[in-house]
């Protein structure tokens, strides 16, 4: 109802963030999103918001999953896990259960979904953590994401511009030409990335 854009960082922000992982993370693998599967561990706004953009950006198959049980039996032939739930609720056997080089986005926080020692045979695994290769935050989005929307006076915040604010994440990596399975995000340091996000 009102006349500027409204944003949630922990939703559009993260799902952008999210995306951005996801699409370059399957690119190091050789995979395109379109013949995908991902599932996405949690009901919160980040799980959300990220579903409904990968569904957008085209993924043969989004699932998602509230409670562990169902999450075991979902992330069986995926692609992609993207973790917005709790520590420890993924485990080795669930990754071998997954389709060949898995992409494994675990952002649970202080520590991620899959404990980086049970990691062994994910090709690409990201968390939320600093101290970690692959830092996914919301960071890496909102603020490239407001200074645009502000340059252009936008009205709103439609998907379609949040979806190329994840994409113009994405391309500081493939730019730099630097893409590899410990660098499928920038630093929420990188100097380019709030002027590539705008």
């Amino acid at each position: 109802a009102l006349d500027i854009p409204v944003v949630h960082g922990d939703a559009e922000g993260t799902a952008a963030a999210l995306l951005a992982g996801t699409l370059n993370g399957l690119a190091v693998v050789g995979k395109n999103i379109a013949e995908s599967r991902i599932c996405v561990a949690g009901s919160g706004p980040g799980a959300m918001a990220y579903r409904r953009f990968a569904e957008k950006a085209g993924a043969a198959e989004v699932r998602g999953a509230e409670t562990q049980e169902a999450m075991r039996d979902l992330v069986k032939g995926a692609d992609v896990y993207v973790g917005v739930s709790y520590p420890g609720s993924l485990s080795r056997e669930d990754v071998a259960g997954m389709n060949a080089d898995p992409v494994v986005l675990a952002l649970g926080m202080p520590n991620p979904e899959l404990d980086p020692s049970d990691a062994e045979g994910v090709a690409v695994f990201a968390t939320g953590r600093p101290d970690m290769p692959n830092q996914i935050n919301s960071t890496l989005a909102f603020p490239g994401i407001w200074r645009g929307l502000l340059d252009v006076r936008a009205t709103e915040a439609s998907d379609d511009a949040l979806m190329a604010a994840a994409c113009a994440v994405a391309n500081v990596v493939v730019e730099e030409g630097a893409l590899s399975a410990d660098y499928v995000v920038p630093s929420v340091f990188n100097k380019r990335l709030v002027p590539a996000v705008a």
